[in-house]
C-alpha cells in the first residue's frame, strides 16, 4: 500500500538532509507527499497508484487549538479493472472557526450483488455489476463553540453505464442500476478527537438529514439519516476505540443507493454489500497497543446487519465479525499509519487489508 512505498521511499523524501536516519525521517515535519501506493482489500484485489497528499496547519505551529488538516489527489487502478481517481479536502479554518469537507472523483468499478438483506445468495454466487460513477459531496459548518460544528452538506451521485453479468439468479437480478441523485440537508458535529486521522483521544459525534431528489425522474426521492458515533481512550499504551453507526432512509431508494454492510471501514471481514438495504445499524470496537515505538498491535469485533424497515432492524440475523492487525507509524507528528487486517465473519467469509489509517 501507499504507506509501505512511503517507508522504502523515505530516503528521496528527506528533501535534501545530508545526513539521515530512519527515526529522523519518521518523526520529519513534512507536508506534501507524492507517493505511489499499493492497496489491497476483497474489493478491489491489489490497487495500484498514486497519491498526492498535502498535510497543513491553517494557523502556525505553535497554535494548539486548530487541528491539522489533509488533502490529496489520487489516480488508482486496480487487477480487477476498477478506476478510481479522486480529489479530498478535510480543513479547519484558522483556530477552527469553520469545518470544510469536499470530496470528488470518477469511478469504472466492479461490484458484487448478492440481493439485499433478505434473499441473500450464498457466499460463493454473486452477480457482477459493473458501473460508472461520478461523486460530489461536502459540507461547511461553523463551530458553536467547545468543537461543536452546525452547517449544511450535500451530494451527488450519478450511475451510469451500469451492467449485470448474466447468472442463473433472476430472483435477485437488480433494477435501477442506473441513477442520478442529488440532495442535501443540515449536519451537526461534536469533534473532540486529538486527531482525525488516527485518533487516540476523544470522542466524535456527526449527525445529518438529507432530503435527496432523483434527477432522472425529477421527483422527491427519499429522506436519509445518518447518525455516527465514536469514542476513544488512552491509557498509557493502550488504546480503546468503540464506534455505533445508524442509517436510515424512507422513499424510494435506487439499489446502488442503499446503504452497504462490510468492507474496509465497517464489520471488516465481510465483503461490502453483501448486505444492503434501507436501513443499517452497525456497532465496532478495537484495542490497540503500542508493541514498539514504530509497531502497534490490534484486535477488533464488529457486528450489524441491514433491514428493509427500520422497526424490522434488530430482528434481522446479527453479522458478526473479529480479526486483529499491525499498525505501522509512518509519521509521528501527523499520526500517520499503515494498517494491516485480516478479519472473519460468522458467516465463514474472510478478508485481507492493507490501507492507510485506521477503520474509525
Amino acid at each position: 500500500m501507499r504507506a509501505f512505498f512511503l517507508f522504502l521511499l523515505l530516503p528521496v523524501l528527506s528533501f535534501g538532509q545530508k545526513k539521515w536516519s530512519i527515526d529522523s525521517l519518521l518523526n520529519k515535519e513534512f507536508n506534501l507527499l507524492p507517493i505511489p501506493s499499493v492497496v489491497i482489500s476483497p474489493e478491489v484485489g491489489v490497487m495500484f497508484g498514486v497519491f498526492v497528499d498535502y498535510y497543513y496547519k491553517t494557523t502556525p505551529d505553535e497554535d494548539t487549538t486548530t487541528r491539522s488538516s489533509l488533502s490529496f489527489i489520487d489516480v488508482q487502478y486496480s487487477t480487477r479493472r476498477q478506476l478510481n481517481t479522486e480529489l479530498f479536502m478535510s480543513a479547519y479554518t484558522p483556530y477552527e472557526k469553520y469545518y470544510v469537507f469536499f470530496r470528488a472523483g470518477y469511478f469504472d468499478e466492479l461490484e458484487r450483488y448478492w440481493g439485499t438483506t433478505t434473499p441473500t445468495l450464498p457466499n460463493e454466487d454473486f452477480l457482477n455489476i459493473h458501473y460508472q460513477r461520478f461523486r460530489v459531496f461536502g459540507r461547511l459548518s461553523r463551530n458553536l463553540g467547545k468543537r461543536r460544528f452546525a452547517g449544511l452538506g450535500y451530494q451527488y451521485n450519478r450511475f451510469f453505464n451500469s451492467s449485470v453479468d448474466e447468472a442463473p439468479f433472476d430472483e435477485i437480478m437488480p433494477t435501477g442500476t442506473n441513477s442520478t441523485i442529488i440532495g442535501g440537508g443540515p449536519v451537526f458535529t461534536i469533534d473532540k478527537r486529538d486527531n482525525q486521522f488516527s485518533p487516540k483521544r476523544g470522542m466524535y459525534l456527526d449527525l445529518y438529514s438529507y432530503s435527496m431528489f432523483d434527477l432522472k425522474a425529477n421527483k422527491f426521492a427519499y429522506q436519509l439519516i445518518n447518525a455516527d458515533f465514536r469514542k476513544y481512550k488512552e491509557v498509557k499504551k493502550h488504546v480503546l476505540a468503540a464506534q455505533l453507526l445508524v442509517q436510515s432512509s424512507v422513499g424510494e431508494v435506487p439499489i446502488m443507493e442503499k446503504f452497504r454492510l462490510g468492507g474496509p471501514k465497517l464489520v471488516r471481514g465481510l465483503f461490502m454489500g453483501h448486505f444492503r438495504d434501507d436501513h443499517l445499524w452497525a456497532l465496532q470496537g478495537e484495542y490497540r497497543y503500542e508493541l514498539w515505538p514504530l509497531i502497534k498491535v490490534a484486535g477488533f469485533a464488529s457486528m450489524g446487519n441491514t433491514s428493509p424497515t427500520f422497526s424490522s432492524l434488530l430482528n434481522q440475523k446479527v453479522i458478526a465479525g473479529y480479526g486483529a492487525g499491525l499498525r505501522l507509524r509512518i509519521n509521528k507528528s501527523k499520526q500517520v499509519y499503515a494498517a494491516f487486517d485480516y478479519a472473519r465473519t460468522s458467516i465463514g467469509t474472510d478478508g485481507f487489508y492493507m490501507k492507510l489509517g485506521d477503520a474509525f
